[in-house]
C-alpha cells in the first residue's frame, strides 16, 4: 500500500510539473509576440518620420508658361498660366496682379489692353510655397457702345446732333466726344424725317456705326 501512495504522488507531481512547463511557454510566445508587435510599430513609426521630414523641406515644383495673351475683359485662369506642379502633399493655387481678381483667387481679368505682371503661387500643406511670374499682354477687341436718342426739331430752329449721343467703351470709358456726326442728307429747310450717320472709334481702332432719325416739324 505504502509503495502505491508513492507511485500516486510521482504521477500528481508530474502532472503538475507539465502544467507549469506548458504555462511558461505561453508565457514565452506571448512575450515573443508582444516584442515583434513592438518592433513592427517602431518600424512604422520611424518611417512615417523620415516621409515627413524629407516632405516638410521641399517646396512645390511648378512650371508655367512664357507669356499669356487674352482679350480685356476676359477671365484669365490659374490652370491657363499654370503647365505642370510637382508636390509630395496636396497643394493649391492662386494668382493676383494688378487686374480684377476673383473671390476664390484662381481668375483674373483686366479692363484695359497692355502687358501686366500676374503672380503664380503653389502652396503645399505644409504652408510651403513657389511663385512665378507671367507677363499677361491684354488686347482690345471690343468695339464702344453707342446710345442715340432720336432728335426732333421745329422749323426755324437749329440743333446739336453731339447732344443726343453718348458712346462708351469697355477699355477707354466715356468717349462721347470722339463721335463723329454725318447730317449731310438733313434738310433744316424742309419738313420731314431724316437719317444721321453716328460712328466713333475706341483707342485700339474698334468702330461702331449706326443711324438714327432727325424730324422737322412745323
Amino acid at each position: 500500500m505504502v509503495k502505491r501512495r508513492e507511485m500516486w504522488y510521482d504521477k500528481q507531481n508530474y502532472n503538475i510539473e507539465n502544467e507549469s512547463v506548458l504555462s511558461a511557454r505561453k508565457d514565452g510566445m506571448k512575450k515573443k509576440k508582444i516584442i515583434i508587435l513592438s518592433a513592427f510599430a517602431l518600424i512604422l513609426c520611424v518611417a512615417a518620420v523620415v516621409i515627413y521630414c524629407v516632405g516638410d523641406h521641399e517646396p512645390p515644383q511648378m512650371q508655367a508658361v512664357a507669356a499669356y495673351q487674352a482679350d480685356c475683359g476676359t477671365l484669365v485662369t490659374v490652370d491657363e498660366l499654370v503647365t505642370e506642379v510637382r508636390d509630395q502633399s496636396h497643394y493649391t493655387l492662386s494668382l493676383s496682379g494688378e487686374g480684377e481678381v476673383t473671390e476664390d483667387g484662381r481668375s483674373i481679368c483686366f479692363a484695359k489692353a497692355g502687358t501686366f505682371t500676374v503672380l503664380v503661387e503653389a502652396t503645399d500643406a505644409r504652408g510651403k510655397s513657389t511663385r512665378v511670374e507671367v507677363p499677361v499682354t491684354t488686347q482690345d477687341v471690343t468695339a464702344p457702345e453707342l446710345y442715340v436718342k432720336d432728335i426732333i426739331v421745329q422749323l426755324g430752329e437749329e440743333t446739336d446732333y453731339q447732344s443726343a449721343v453718348r458712346a462708351e467703351d469697355a477699355s477707354d470709358g466715356d468717349i462721347s466726344e470722339k463721335v463723329q456726326v454725318d447730317a449731310e442728307q438733313v434738310n433744316l429747310e424742309k419738313e420731314g424725317t431724316y437719317t444721321v450717320l453716328y460712328t466713333v472709334a475706341d483707342q485700339a481702332g474698334n468702330t461702331w456705326a449706326g443711324h438714327h432719325t432727325a424730324g422737322r416739324g412745323d
